[in-house]
């Protein structure tokens, strides 16, 4: 009980067993609830890192839609001659951007991006 709390405690995992490692690991004396603990927290570890890496290029993502808002903005500020950059129609606009951005986004990311978008801009209308 000790040791399989102990193994599903770890920060990193242990190996993705074979068959016939699992059978060698039973041979030597190893029960089957610790084996079973150093499989499920491999495969919590491995999916877990999966996902992390899924978020980040989702972050990515929202990020350069953000960027890219932002850049049709400014075009638009600069076709109809007016500098809104800095100003808080511009903000606004912006934020408003952003915050559009972020709904394509899974909820708890899109949550998070959205408390960036309002960070980044100043804009109490929105």
């Amino acid at each position: 009980m000790i040791l399989s709390a102990k193994i599903n405690n770890v920060n990193e995992g242990y190996k993705d067993f074979t068959f016939k490692e699992i059978k060698y690991l039973k041979k030597i004396g190893l029960n089957d609830k610790l084996v079973g603990s150093m499989i499920d927290v491999t495969g919590k570890i491995n999916r877990d890192k999966k996902r992390a890496l899924e978020n980040k290029d989702l972050l990515a993502k929202i990020q350069k839609m953000i960027d890219q808002s932002q850049k049709n903005v400014q075009a638009s500020a600069a076709d109809g001659g007016d500098d809104v950059d800095g100003s808080l129609v511009g903000d606004c606009v912006k934020l408003k951007a952003a915050l559009t951005a972020c709904k394509m986004a899974p909820s708890i990311l899109s949550m998070a991006c959205q408390v960036t978008a309002r960070s980044q801009f100043e804009c109490s209308v929105l």
